[in-house]
């Protein structure tokens, strides 16, 4: 007997899937939503390590991932948190402050110099470093510009003038400058985007590997390892690195530090991120690009929002891995360690008489223990090229993430390519 035919089945129920998902239930279609691993959310969840939770990956979100909660009808709360950057002389704080903006009147020329050379097209194709070094001369100023590279763990000297420009731009409308946080953190999010979907009536497996698909006569057959599934349109979070040209770079993996921190040990109010930078950060941040470890890098932190513990609260730490040392020797992963754990203070004064638990988790240790890459950039995408579109006609199969149309490394992007390709596919469906 021939398996239920869905409208739609959804493969990988990570953000994105769970968009895709409930945008095309939402709109009246049958959907079913396949899941390799025990729980929704991919890279936005929680988990238990010895005792302690701790927070997987993405936490924080520009202020689109909100607007598109609303418009799924989850039931979800979000705060909008502050970031402070700190260099090694001064300190930023974001949302900036009318007194910090204030402040920056007196690099007037520096900015409108930057900004005038950064609207150029010829310009498009050079780099953020190589700009910065040509238009702002006070070197306080340069290095927060190029701090700005840092979230997407390129180096600066890599970035395009073109692809830096794209991360604040009005169509998108990601609006990380006022980014946001789920209140009880990331898997409660993805936890409510599933309740949505199975309430207004869509059927989500879990424990479900996909081991083979097939398309004939309009049909999609999807073989699991606990069962088939048939539907008439398939969406896939299959990352696409097969539509990037031959020699593609894939961004720089992450290494964590988990942190469980005493209950007394009081937090900065109002903070969420903390991120320190030492100087010449297109230097080391090229460093880590070429392989090699530097003697200073920089690193953030979060304070996982997440219901109250008895004894402890959990901080996430992360810095850039070397590339290809995504499986790093002990001695490499101490020296790591120790580096952070000495800057830290200037971050948290005294917080390493507040640990109670530290872990050290490399990009081999992350995809070990998650079966998922600890990757921000999946391919670097040069600046006259656009990523891979989420519909393959050839295949009759609409992928999403954040490998994909449109612009954005980052969970906003993963979640804006799912909303349009289900768009996409509803309007297909409804003509």
């Amino acid at each position: 007997m021939e398996s239920e035919l869905f409208d739609v089945i959804v493969i990988g129920a990570g953000l994105a899937g769970l968009t895709a998902a409930t945008r095309c239930q939402q709109a009246g279609l049958k959907v079913g939503l396949l899941e390799q691993l025990n729980r929704v959310g991919g890279l936005c969840g929680t988990y238990q390590r010895e005792g302690y939770e701790f927070v997987i990956g993405c936490n924080e979100f520009g202020s689109s991932l909100e607007r598109e909660m609303v418009a799924l009808g989850v039931d979800i709360k979000f705060k909008a948190p502050n970031t402070r950057f700190t260099f090694e002389s001064k300190s930023y704080q974001f949302p900036l402050k009318p007194l910090a903006l204030a402040g920056m009147l007196k690099h007037t020329f520096d900015i409108q110099r930057f900004l005038k050379a950064c609207k150029q097209p010829e310009n498009s194709a050079r780099s953020l470093d190589e700009i910065v070094s040509q238009t702002v001369k006070n070197r306080t100023l340069a290095q927060l510009i190029l701090s700005f590279a840092y979230p997407s763990a390129i180096t600066p000297a890599r970035l395009s003038v073109a692809k830096f420009l794209e991360m604040f731009s009005k169509e998108l409308n990601y609006d990380y400058q006022n980014s946001r946080i789920p209140i009880g953190g990331p898997q409660h999010l993805a936890d409510q985007i599933a309740a949505r979907f199975t309430a207004i009536g869509g059927q989500l497996w879990l424990e479900r590997r996909v081991e083979a698909v097939e398309y004939a006569e309009g049909i999609h057959n999807v073989a699991t390892s606990n069962g088939n599934y048939r539907a008439k349109q398939l969406i896939s979070s299959e990352a696409r690195q097969d539509r990037f040209p031959d020699g593609a770079v894939e961004g720089l993996s992450l290494n964590t530090l988990h942190l469980a921190l005493k209950k007394s040990f009081p937090y900065p109010q109002g903070m969420h991120t903390l991120a320190y930078f030492p100087p010449d950060i297109t230097g080391w941040m090229s460093q880590m690009d070429q392989g090699q470890l530097p003697d200073a890098f920089g690193f953030h932190l979060f304070c996982s929002d997440l219901p109250p513990k008895d004894e402890y609260y959990s901080v996430n730490l992360y810095c850039t891995a070397p590339r290809h040392m995504e499986d790093m020797a002990p001695a490499a992963q101490q020296q790591m360690e120790s580096f952070i754990l000495n800057h830290i203070e200037r971050l948290l004064p005294g917080v390493n008489d507040a640990i109670l638990y530290k872990t050290f988790i490399t990009p081999a240790d992350f995809y070990q223990q998650h079966h998922l890459k600890s990757l921000v950039t999946p391919y670097i995408v040069e600046h006259n090229m656009t990523k891979p579109d989420s519909y393959d006609s050839e295949r009759a199969i609409y992928y999403i993430g954040n490998s994909l149309y449109p612009p954005g490394e980052h969970a906003c992007g993963a979640v804006l390519c799912a909303s349009q390709a289900a768009t996409r596919l509803i309007e297909t469906q409804a003509s």
